[in-house]
C-alpha cells in the first residue's frame, strides 16, 4: 500500500521524500497520511510548520511527527539566512544534543533531574528543500502559552531551571571535551555578520527606532536609546567575535521566545517545560538567553520585584545541576561573571528585545510574515514598504500592547542599571 499524502498544497516533492525516508526510520511505512498547518501566521517566522499524521489499520493510535520546512524563494531565504539556520540547528540536533544525553547517563542524574529534549526524527538539508522532523509533543500534552501575554511565575522559572541546565552542560562539553567543543563551535555560525551590511536590515532598524521613540514620553528614555538600534548588527557582530575567545561562552539555545516553548500542566500548574527551535544556537554568554527569555517572554508587572529573585533562581540552579559532573560552579562560571556578563550584554539585549517587540505583539492578521513577504530596502519607496509596520497602522490593542511593552522594558533597563 505504500503511504498516501493529503493536504500537500506548496509542499514539494522534495521535502514529501524526505518526510517519507523519516517516516520509514520510525517503522511507518503504509497509511493515510494526513498534512496539517500549525499556527497561524505569526506563529513562526523562519520556517512552515505542518504536523504529519498517519493512519493505518495495524495501528489504534495514528502517528503524529511535527515538520518545520524551509521557504524556497530566493529573496527571502537569503534574507532570514535559511541555509545557516537549518544548518546550526541541524548541529544541535545530530550533535550536541545526543552528547548532553550522554553526560547526563554517564553522571547518572537522576531522571527527575535531566533536561527534557524533543526527540529529533530526521533533518534534510539540500537547499532549498530543507526540513526538520520532530516528536509531536501535543500528544504528551504539552501546549504554548498565549505569545500576547506574559509568560507566569510558573512558566518562567520552569524554563529558567532549563537553561541552567542545558547551559551547565555547555560548561560540561567545554571542560571535558574541549577539542569537540572547539569544532562545534566552529561550524555554527552567527547571522549578524549578513545583517550587518543588509541594507534592508539597516534600514528597517532605523525605522524601527522612530517608532519606538513615538511611544516614549520621556527625554531622558529617549536619550538613553539614542544609536542603540541602528548600530545592532554591528554590536552583535563585536560581541560575537568577543565571544569567541572568551572562557565564559558556551553554546546558547538563542531563541527563548513564547511559541519556541512548550510547558505540561498537572491540573492547572505548569511542571514540565521543553525548548524548541535551536535555529539561532550559537556561542555566546549564558546571560543572553536569560535576557531574551525575561525581556521577551514577561511584562514589566510580571517582572517587577521578581526579576533579581530569578537570577538567584538561575544561578542556584546551575550551581546544583553543574556539581552533578563533579565541577564547581564558581571555577567555570562564578556568579560575579555571571553578573558581568548581565552588564555587558544589556545594550546588546535590549537592542533586540525592541526589535523584536514590533513582531511579538501583533495579532496574527497583522504580523509581518517575513519567510513569505520579506522587505526590499533598495527600491525608493522604502518608506511605503514600512508603512504597515508603522505604530500608526496598528490596531488599538497591538498599539497599547507595543507601547506597554516598549515602555517597559526600558524603565526597566534603566532601573536595573544596564543603561
Amino acid at each position: 500500500m505504500g503511504l498516501e499524502f493529503y493536504g500537500l498544497e506548496n509542499i514539494n516533492e522534495n521535502v514529501v521524500n524526505a518526510c517519507t525516508e523519516f517516516l520509514k526510520k520510525q517503522g511507518v511505512s503504509e497509511g493515510k497520511v494526513v498534512v496539517e498547518v500549525v499556527g497561524k501566521k505569526g506563529d513562526n517566522y523562519i520556517a512552515r510548520v505542518r504536523r504529519f499524521v498517519v493512519q493505518n489499520d495495524h495501528e489504534a493510535k495514528p502517528f503524529r511527527m511535527i515538520v518545520k520546512i524551509a521557504p524556497s524563494d530566493g529573496k527571502t531565504r537569503k534574507m532570514i539566512q535559511i541555509v545557516t539556520l537549518f544548518k546550526n540547528e541541524s548541529l544541535i540536533y545530530n550533535e550536541l544534543l545526543p552528547k548532553y544525553k550522554q553526560f547526563e547517563q554517564s553522571a547518572a542524574v537522576p531522571e527527575e533531574c535531566k533536561l527534557r529534549l524533543p526527540v529529533c526524527y530526521g533533518i534534510h538539508l539540500e537547499a532549498p528543500h530543507e526540513c526538520i522532523a520532530l516528536e509531536d509533543l501535543n500528544e504528551s500534552g504539552f501546549y504554548i502559552a498565549n505569545r500576547l501575554k506574559s509568560l507566569t511565575e510558573d512558566e518562567v522559572k520552569l524554563i529558567i531551571s532549563d537553561l541552567a541546565k542545558f547551559h551547565a552542560l555547555g560548561f560540561v562539553f567545554r571542560v571535558r571535551e574541549n577539542g569537540a567543543f572547539e569544532k562545534l563551535k566552529s561550524g555554527l555560525q552567527n547571522t549578524w555578520s549578513y545583517y550587518e551590511t543588509a541594507e534592508e536590515f539597516k534600514a528597517y532598524m532605523k525605522f524601527l527606532e522612530t517608532q519606538v521613540e513615538s511611544v516614549l514620553d520621556e527625554n531622558d528614555f529617549k536619550e538613553r536609546l539614542k544609536g542603540i538600534l541602528p548600530s545592532f548588527a554591528t554590536l552583535a557582530v563585536d560581541m560575537h567575535e568577543s565571544d569567541l575567545y572568551s572562557e565564559s561562552t558556551i553554546i546558547i539555545q538563542g531563541d527563548c521566545w513564547t511559541n519556541n516553548l512548550l510547558f505540561k500542566r498537572e491540573g492547572a500548574t505548569p511542571v514540565e517545560a521543553v525548548m524548541l527551535d535551536y535555529q539561532l544556537s550559537r556561542i555566546s554568554s549564558p546571560a543572553v538567553d536569560l535576557h531574551y527569555l525575561i525581556f521577551n517572554c514577561t511584562d514589566s508587572e510580571t517582572r517587577n520585584g521578581r526579576y533579581s529573585e530569578w537570577l538567584d533562581y538561575y544561578y542556584d540552579n546551575f550551581t546544583k545541576y553543574i556539581a552533578f559532573y563533579d565541577l564547581k560552579a564558581s571555577d567555570v562560571y562564578s556568579r560575579y561573571n555571571f553578573n558581568v556578563d548581565l552588564q555587558k550584554y544589556a545594550k546588546y539585549s535590549l537592542a533586540l528585545t525592541l526589535m523584536l517587540a514590533s513582531m511579538l505583539v501583533r495579532e496574527s492578521e497583522e504580523a509581518l510574515d517575513f519567510k513569505e513577504e520579506g522587505i526590499d530596502a533598495t527600491e525608493m519607496n522604502v518608506e511605503k514598504q514600512f508603512e504597515n509596520l508603522g505604530v500608526s497602522n496598528m490596531k488599538e490593542a497591538t498599539f497599547r500592547r507595543f507601547k506597554e511593552r516598549v515602555r517597559g522594558v526600558v524603565k526597566d533597563f534603566i532601573s536595573y542599571g544596564y543603561i
